[in-house]
């Protein structure tokens, strides 16, 4: 599994990807980048681990 923060229309989104480069999950669109990285780091911290990439 590995993160990913885009920017599109609706701001930063945090993006999680299979091992097999499958999309499984996203968030709603935040303002700011870190707030994309605090919703990664919830993830991270109460599930399985994996690299950001950006």
């Amino acid at each position: 599994m590995y993160f990913r923060i885009r920017y599109d229309a609706d701001g930063y989104r945090a993006l999680a990807y299979a091992s097999n480069h499958q999309l499984i999950w996203w968030t709603e669109g935040y303002v700011s980048k870190a707030d994309a990285r605090r919703a990664i780091d919830l993830i991270k911290r109460e599930g399985p681990g994996g690299d950001v990439h950006q």
